[in-house]
């Protein structure tokens, strides 16, 4: 079972359905109740494995389609806030920053896990803007092998949440 004490979020299954990734934190030690670092459940065992610790927030871990790799996202508290998406080996092991501190909200894997899509946020004013109105983004791709950032849109719309079409 996991820790009742413990704010634990953002699960996502290994493709055999024997281990869950997740972000986690302590609500006792992190008073906003931001998950903090990213674990894996083994279902089987019960055992769980930190793959992460460091101060920033981590959150929203996916494993590449062969199970190889994982990406997630981590966020800096500051001023500004800075986004970084990061891959790393599946056990967590050789993390690198994709976009160095940058402003990348959402991302998905392709279906043969030789791309990721992902969302970086524009920072052309989304004016006049009433309240409730989302910031603009650009929908980019990451080449994986060969490191190249294809940018698909101009950065005046919102684009979230890319999902890849199988």
């Amino acid at each position: 079972c996991i820790d009742p004490e413990t704010l634990n979020m953002q699960p996502s299954w290994s493709l055999d359905g024997e281990q869950i990734i997740f972000a986690g934190g302590d609500r006792l030690t992190k008073p906003d109740g931001q998950p903090t670092d990213l674990f894996i459940w083994n279902i089987l065992t019960g055992s769980i494995i930190r793959l992460t610790n460091t101060p920033a927030y981590e959150y929203y871990p996916e494993w590449s389609p062969n199970r190889l790799a994982l990406a997630y996202l981590t966020i800096e508290i500051g001023e500004p806030h800075t986004y970084t998406l990061w891959i790393a080996n599946a056990d967590g092991s050789n993390p690198i920053a994709v976009n160095g501190p940058g402003d990348i909200q959402d991302f998905d894997w392709s279906p043969d896990g030789t791309e990721i899509v992902f969302t970086e946020l524009s920072h052309i004013p989304n004016e006049p803007c009433d309240v409730g109105c989302l910031p603009f983004t650009y929908l980019k791709i990451l080449d994986l092998e060969t490191g190249e950032i294809r940018t698909l849109t101009d950065g005046t719309q919102w684009v979230g949440e890319p999902d890849w079409r199988p």
